[in-house]
């Protein structure tokens, strides 16, 4: 397989490489080897990123080694790479690309290997081992799942693995940290008087047969009888994995965790919000009034406090989803929804990112990272956005609300429904034809998956991950969205006019203001949609956070209760009093008619109105190119879309 990246310098210390398939327990040992200490790296050239990080001093240091050939201090114990799972050394998708140009990328070698395989599944798993030997790597064969093959009443005969693979090997539950010293260990065996060595190729496609057999033959020598748990999994996944009952199960599963990502968070993003706000409250009543006190809190604590409120929702997402995973059970969900979700060109893979978008895109965008296949999980990215998100809530509930009748609850909850359908709608329209694009439909990927066996969570490994997905977010979205928030606030107060008490200066009204003259040149654009230049610039601050839109409308069309810093509840209602008496400037038209409001449901049910969202998904996929096509695409069908019904409406004789 060609490689157009650069290597690695060939100064690079030595490391212990990580390799094993997907499910395998390779992520698990490599937390138990690192603890917290590692950091998330892209490979040169590449979107997929591997985790890199050092053994923890418990288990070893660099100094418990001699001086290697490589005349320098070993460093293999010390720095420690988890690659993305891989099967075989055929690569099929990019991530697994990654791990064969990680391996391959250097003529010589002076790395120890330690493959990682799953011992309930040990025939075909030993496979992987099989052709990583025969390339010359050094090599130590790490069986995980040690716990339930004696839960099962099974002992893996390592001796006799070793003399079949002709490879050091241990075996050992990831998830213990007493027992990660098993493998440093056999590490350290290794590495005394290694040499470098030269890589060759992997072996031809023909010779794959005759390897499988090996392994499966030496399964049967070192561990007789296999895994008879398998044999409970059946039974298990006969319940989960049936057509019906299995899908409703998965349903209410699902059901459950999107409710918890809303709800359970909902007090925690709260709690953030009021302590933001306070701290900006505070600062306004103690601080001397100036421009660089509002940029400072206005604009950059206000800026922070829109990353941290999304936090409670990440670490919820990515602790049940860990929990999910480590009990076995997501890949038994991912398979379930394959078919419905192929019909648009996507996999199995791709609805927990999707059912999580209802509550927030930007962890849904995260969490498409279990998508193997790079086109898939662009597509899922690109059609996140049009789930309709918890942000869009407060300007569903203030346009239903203008629309029908308060004595009617049922028709806006059926309303409601109508306009999340009408988002899942549009996602399938888009992916459909994103898999139509020949770009596209030559890269799908065959969805297969490997189910591992059913296990109990350890809480402690689970979080360890969660937190490490949460401090990526942080750091990738985080500035992002600080420096935007900043921008935002410069273009809503700026310019500084000179002030008629005889101050140094004063900001621009919302009128006067960069963002103001922007609404001003949209009017031609606005008027189309029955909205004027006031509207104009509330969306466009809500392209900052859709939420936003609905305090923007209220300080743009002077509601009062804005200036005594009110509660939602009491901007809406204020809003909604004033909406049905606001005329266009200079006329006694009313601005929000029937057909105007819902021109706007159509355009927020479908616009890209949320530029986190925007900056998050290029964080993941690497590049502006993607996120900007989705959002022209999506904002331009909006518009479109909003003004053929605002003006067929009107055709129709609806105002």
């Amino acid at each position: 397989m060609k490689s157009d990246v650069q290597s690695s310098p060939s100064d690079t210390p030595p490391s212990i490489i990580l390799v094993g398939p997907h499910n395998s327990g390779k992520t698990t040992l490599f937390n138990g080897l690192t603890g917290s200490r590692y950091k998330t790296v892209n490979y040169p050239g590449s979107t997929v990123s591997y985790h890199k990080g050092k053994l923890i001093p418990a288990l070893g240091s660099p100094t418990e080694t001699a001086t290697n050939a490589c005349g320098s201090v070993s460093a293999c114990g010390s720095v420690i790479v988890d690659t993305p799972g891989i099967q075989s050394l055929t690569a099929c998708s990019l991530d697994q690309e990654v791990t064969y140009r990680f391996l391959f990328e250097k003529e010589v070698s002076k790395d120890v290997v330690v493959v990682v395989v799953d011992g309930t599944q040990l025939g075909r798993h030993l496979f992987l081992a099989e052709q990583i030997k025969e390339c010359g790597f050094a090599i130590v064969l790490c069986v995980t799942m040690e716990d339930m093959l004696i839960e099962d009443g099974k002992c893996l005969n390592t001796e006799e693995l070793s003399k079949q693979m002709k490879l050091p090997s241990v075996i050992l539950d990831a998830r213990k940290k007493g027992q990660l010293s098993r493998l440093i260990s056999k590490v350290r065996e290794v590495e005394k008087g290694m040499q470098p060595r030269r890589i060759q190729s992997p072996i031809s496609p023909e010779e794959i047969p005759s390897r499988h057999q090996k392994t499966e033959a030496i399964e049967k020598q070192v561990l007789p009888g296999g895994f008879s748990g398998r044999k409970k999994q059946f039974h298990t996944d006969r319940l989960l994995l049936h057509p019906v009952w299995g899908f409703l199960i998965f349903l209410l599963i699902m059901f459950s965790t999107f409710s918890m990502i809303f709800w359970l968070a909902a007090p925690f993003m709260d709690q953030i919000d009021s302590a933001f706000g306070g701290i900006i409250a505070i600062a306004h009543t103690t601080l001397p009034a100036s421009w660089m006190t509002d940029l400072f809190f206005d604009g950059l604590v206000a800026g922070i406090g829109s990353v941290m409120i999304f936090l409670p929702q990440i670490v919820i997402l990515f602790l049940i989803m860990g929990l999910l995973e480590d009990t076995g059970y997501l890949a038994r969900g991912a398979l379930l929804v394959d078919k419905p979700l192929s019909l648009i060109g996507l996999n199995g893979r791709s609805f927990v990112p999707l059912l999580s978008g209802f509550a927030c895109a930007i962890p849904a965008i995260l969490a498409s990272r279990t998508i193997s296949s790079r086109w898939e999980r662009i597509a899922t990215i690109f059609i996140i956005p049009l789930m309709s998100c918890s942000a869009r809530l407060p300007v569903y509930s203030l346009l239903l609300a203008f629309l029908l009748p308060r004595e009617k609850p049922w028709m806006g909850g059926l309303a409601l429904s109508g306009l999340y359908f009408l988002g899942l709608v549009w996602g399938s329209v888009f992916a459909t034809i994103l898999s139509k694009l020949p770009s596209f439909k030559k890269r799908q990927s065959v969805f297969l998956l490997e189910l591992p066996a059913y296990r109990r969570p350890i809480f402690r490994v689970v979080w360890t991950s969660t937190l490490h997905s949460a401090m990526y977010y942080l750091k990738k979205a985080g500035p992002n969205i600080v420096l935007l928030s900043i921008g935002l606030w410069l273009l809503t107060h700026l310019p500084l006019t000179p002030s008629k008490q005889g101050q140094n200066s004063e900001y621009a009204s919302v009128a006067h203001s960069y963002a103001g003259t922007l609404g001003h040149a949209l009017k031609p654009v606005m008027d189309p949609m029955g909205l004027d230049w006031r509207s104009g610039v509330a969306l466009i601050m809500g392209f900052a956070a859709r939420e936003v839109f609905v305090s923007s409308m209220a300080l743009l069309y002077r509601v009062d209760t804005v200036d005594s810093s009110p509660s939602d509840d009491a901007v809406q209602s204020g809003l909604l009093k004033r909406m049905k008496d606001i005329t266009f400037e200079n006329s006694s038209n009313k601005i929000f008619t029937v057909s105007s409001v819902l021109g706007l449901l159509f355009f927020f049910t479908v616009a890209l109105q949320c530029i986190p969202t925007v900056i998050t998904a290029k964080s993941e996929i690497g590049s502006w190119k993607i996120p900007l096509i989705q959002w022209v695409a999506f904002s331009g069908t909006a518009y479109i879309g909003a003004v053929i019904l605002v003006q067929s409406l009107r055709f129709l004789g609806v105002s």
